[in-house]
């Protein structure tokens, strides 16, 4: 298997929280930004990214929104979503694994964490990573 850049999808509406996302994962993988829902599903559609990452509390559409509507579509429904929120409660983590994300993370995160995490995802894919 020859190897890739795998893109991940990240949607925030805050600039610094897609900034920092991007500093953590572009060294590794091939960043997409959106800054609200809508925008998130529309990228997600077409790229097909290999991990998404969806912030709760975005414009248009929340994050668990997106999330649904991924799970509901054929063409998306196999797309790892990390769920992030400000919000860590218990409460905020059975209800972001209810409508289908696959983690959940909350605000402020170790950014080794979350590249372990998407790294680990990636490799459950079977992508060998560039």
């Amino acid at each position: 298997m020859q190897p890739v850049m795998a893109s991940i999808l990240i949607a925030d509406d805050e600039p610094h929280v897609r900034a920092l996302l991007r500093m953590i994962l572009s060294p590794t993988f091939r960043v997409i930004e959106a800054g609200d829902g809508a925008a998130a599903l529309k990228l997600a559609t077409e790229h097909r990214p290999a991990v998404a990452i969806l912030d709760v509390r975005m414009p248009h559409l929340s994050g668990h929104e997106v999330c649904r509507m991924l799970r509901a579509a054929d063409a998306t429904r196999d797309i790892p979503v990390i769920m992030i929120t400000a919000n860590g409660t218990q409460e905020d983590r059975r209800a972001a694994i209810a409508i289908g994300a696959d983690h959940f993370l909350a605000k402020p995160f170790s950014p080794a964490v979350l590249l372990r995490l998407v790294t680990a995802l990636i490799a459950e894919l079977g992508i060998v990573l560039a």
